[in-house]
């Protein structure tokens, strides 16, 4: 719930992922849009995930933490990351998806990879 309490108990969820044009679709009607996404949200720049009627999302606090996949094709059925909780309008709101850095985007995951691993 947005401005609600977080939670020491680390939480999980399952969320739906939606093709970039359902959340810049709905994005695009907030008044801030083009000041917050100049670029619009695209494939390439975020991943757009929750449930379609809302509900269930990322909040406060949850910056940073994963997004992963089953990767049932994978033999050993390994879960998979497969972005980074960024930012959103609101928590659970419908027609709201929560946005997430995709790391099929090369210049995130090597970004990524220079911060975790250079040594600093």
């Amino acid at each position: 719930m947005h401005g609600g309490d977080g939670s020491p108990i680390l939480q999980e969820a399952s969320v739906t992922v939606f093709p970039s044009e359902v959340c810049n679709a709905s994005y695009s009607k907030l008044h801030f849009y083009s000041a917050r996404w100049p670029r619009g949200i695209a494939e390439d720049t975020f991943l757009c995930a929750g449930q379609p009627l809302g509900g269930v999302d990322t909040c406060q606090g949850d910056s940073g933490g994963p997004l992963v996949y089953f990767a049932s094709d994978h033999k050993d059925g390994v879960s998979v990351l497969g972005g980074v909780v960024s930012q959103g309008y609101g928590c659970g709101l419908e027609d709201f998806p929560g946005l997430y850095v995709p790391l099929s985007n090369p210049d995130y995951l090597q970004w990524i990879k220079d911060v975790a691993f250079s040594g600093n």
